[in-house]
C-alpha cells in the first residue's frame, strides 16, 4: 500500500626526435599552459578521513528516502534507491543517497530497528515547507526541493536530472576519525547564508533484516546508506567539530560520515568521508562551545570556529598524508578554501604532493599558482619558478613513489575537462608508465581525430615522403609500421593493429 580494444602503452625512438608515447590517449606536454577550468565551489565529495573536499563544477544530486520496514509498499522504493546508489557509483557522477527510516508505522507489528522519532521529525519539516499537511512513505526528496512516491524512477530520475543542471556557490568539506567507538567529524563550509544549516549524519553503509512480523513477514529486506544518527548545526561558523558513537555491533569500516548544507528551499552543497583512525593529539587548544541538545534530540559537544589542528611530536616527523581532495580544494575559485587547501599540504608535506601541485598550479590564476610554486620551492630546495616542464624534467629523474590517491585525483581533475577522460584513470594499478607523464594536451576527447586503422602502403610506394622526411617506426611480432611525422602532427594519435596487438600512440 502507499502510505498517504586494450591501449598498449610503448616508448619508442623515432628518428632524431625521441618521441615518447603516452598511454590513455593523452597528448605531450605543451609548453602553454591551458586556459583555467571553471571549478566551482558545489559538490564536495570525500573518500577518506583526512582533509577532504572535492570541488567541482559539476552541481551534485542528495537524494533522501523516507522509508519504513512496517510498510509493505517501501522494499520497491528502498531497491530504487539502491540502483541510484549503484548508478552513481558507476559513473562517478556527484548523486548520493540517504534513507531515513520513520517510526510512525512501527504500532503495525513490527518495530523498524533503523527508525528513530527525529527522522519522522526531519520528514514532517519537510511537510511544511512542501505545504503538504500530510507525510507518507515511502517519500523521496531530491536536494531538499522536490518531493514524489520513493518506488517512482521515472520521477526520480527526472529530478535527479533537473538537479544535476543547478549550481551554488556554497561549499562543505569533513573528515572524521574514530577513537573508542566514537566518531570525531569536522567540517569546514564557505558562502553559507545567513539562514543555512549544517546537516551532519553518520550513515550505515548498507542493511540487512529477516521481519517476522507486520506488513513485509517474513521478507529479508536490505538497505544502502541508512541514517543511524543525525545532528543539526542551527547557527553554524565557517567550521565545526562534533562526535557521534557508533551503533552497537557496527564499525568504523561498516559506516561513513555525510555532511550538507540546508538553506530554508533547498540543499545547497554535500560532502562525503570515510571514518578514519584517529591520529593522537591534545585537545587543549579547542575552543569549545557547549550545546546540550542538537535538534532536540542526543545530547553532545560541538566545537567551533577556532578550531586548530595541533601538532605533536610524533607528526612533526611523521606527517599524516593529506588526501587527494585538498589538492582538489586548491583549485576552487574561493580563496578562502585555496588558502585551507595550501595549509593543510604545507602542514604535512610528502614528496608525493609535488606532481599533484604541478598539476593544480596549471590551471590556478597567477596569484595562486605563484604561492604553489613557492611551497614547492621551500619543500623541494629546486629553484625552477614557474617553469612547470622544469619541474617535471625533476620529477621523472625521481624515484615514483606516487600519493596513493593521485589516481583518483587525476581522474576528478580531468574529468572537468572532459567527463569521459574519468574513465582512463579507472585502474592505474596495471599501467605501463607513470602517472605524472600523462598530461593535458589541450583538447577533449577526439578533438583532434585520431588515425584509425590507417590503410598501408609498402615503402616503395611511398613516393610523398622525402629521404629527409621523419617517420615513427614501430615493429611488434615481426609486424613492421612507419607512421609519417607530417601526417602524425595533424592526428597526433593512431590506433592500429600491429603484430595481432591493438597499439595506440601519440605525438
Amino acid at each position: 500500500m502507499l502510505r498517504t580494444s586494450q591501449l598498449l602503452a610503448l616508448t619508442v625512438l623515432a628518428g632524431m626526435l625521441g618521441i615518447a608515447m603516452y598511454a590513455f590517449g593523452f597528448r605531450a606536454p605543451s609548453a602553454t599552459a591551458p586556459a583555467n577550468p571553471v571549478l566551482t565551489a558545489t559538490a564536495l565529495s570525500s573518500q577518506s578521513g583526512s582533509m577532504e573536499g572535492e570541488l567541482t563544477s559539476k552541481p551534485f544530486v542528495l537524494v533522501e528516502l523516507f522509508t519504513s520496514e512496517g510498510c509493505s509498499s517501501c522494499p520497491s522504493a528502498d531497491r530504487n534507491l539502491e540502483k541510484i546508489a549503484a548508478q552513481a557509483k558507476a559513473t562517478g557522477q556527484n548523486i548520493y543517497t540517504l534513507s531515513y527510516h520513520v517510526d510512525y508505522w512501527d504500532y503495525l507489528g513490527w518495530k523498524d530497528p533503523y527508525a528513530a522519532k527525529q527522522f519522522s521529525d526531519r520528514q514532517r519539516t519537510y511537510a511544511q515547507q512542501f505545504k503538504s499537511s500530510r507525510i507518507y512513505t515511502p517519500q523521496m526528496v531530491v536536494n531538499g526541493q522536490t518531493e514524489f512516491v520513493g518506488s517512482n524512477k521515472k520521477s526520480s530520475q527526472q529530478a535527479i536530472e533537473r538537479a544535476l543542471q543547478t549550481k551554488t556557490k556554497t561549499a562543505i568539506s569533513v573528515k572524521s576519525f574514530v577513537k573508542n567507538n566514537t566518531v570525531s567529524v569536522h567540517w569546514k563550509t564557505a558562502g553559507l547564508g545567513k539562514d543555512d544549516q549544517v546537516q551532519i549524519a553518520l550513515v550505515q553503509n548498507t542493511g540487512q533484516q529477516k521481519v517476522s512480523r507486520g506488513e513485509n513477514a517474513r521478507r529479508t529486506l536490505t538497505h544502502v546508506n541508512v541514517v543511524r544518527a543525525h545532528k543539526t548545526i542551527a547557527s553554524p561558523g565557517a567550521q565545526g567539530r562534533l562526535e557521534f558513537s557508533l551503533p552497537t555491533g557496527l564499525s568504523a569500516e561498516d559506516c561513513h560520515v555525510f555532511a550538507f548544507v540546508q538553506t530554508p528551499k533547498a540543499v545547497a552543497a554535500a560532502a562525503k568521508s570515510k571514518i578514519a583512525a584517529a591520529v593522537k593529539h591534545d585537545d587543549s587548544n579547542k575552543e569549545m562551545s557547549s550545546t546540550p541538545n542538537i535538534n532536540g534530540t542526543n545530547k553532545s559537544t560541538v566545537y567551533v570556529s577556532a578550531y586548530k589542528p595541533p601538532t605533536t611530536q610524533s607528526q612533526t616527523t611523521q606527517p599524516t598524508l593529506v588526501d587527494e581532495e585538498t589538492f582538489l580544494l586548491m583549485l576552487s575559485q574561493d580563496r578562502q578554501l585555496f588558502a585551507v587547501g595550501i595549509a593543510d599540504a604545507k602542514k604535512n608535506w610528502d614528496i608525493s604532493y609535488v606532481p599533484m601541485l604541478l598539476e593544480v598550479a596549471r590551471f590556478l590564476p597567477r596569484l595562486e599558482r605563484t604561492r604553489v610554486m613557492s611551497l614547492l620551492e621551500a619543500q623541494t630546495g629546486q629553484r625552477f619558478g614557474q617553469d612547470n616542464n622544469k619541474w617535471l624534467q625533476w620529477v621523472w629523474k625521481q624515484e615514483f613513489n606516487p600519493h596513493p590517491g593521485y589516481g583518483n585525483f587525476k581522474a576528478k581533475i580531468y574529468q572537468e575537462l572532459d567527463p569521459r577522460f574519468a574513465e582512463y584513470f579507472a585502474d592505474t594499478q596495471d599501467a605501463k608508465i607513470r602517472l605524472d607523464e600523462i598530461r593535458w594536451g589541450g583538447v577533449r576527447r577526439d578533438g583532434i581525430p585520431p588515425l584509425k586503422d590507417p590503410k598501408m602502403l609498402t615503402a616503395g610506394k611511398a613516393r610523398y615522403l622525402a629521404d629527409n622526411d621523419v617517420v615513427f617506426g614501430i615493429e611488434l611480432n615481426g609486424d613492421a609500421r612507419a607512421y609519417p611525422k607530417r601526417i602524425l602532427a595533424w592526428h597526433e594519435m593512431f590506433k592500429d593493429t600491429i603484430g595481432g596487438e591493438s597499439v595506440c600512440g601519440v605525438y
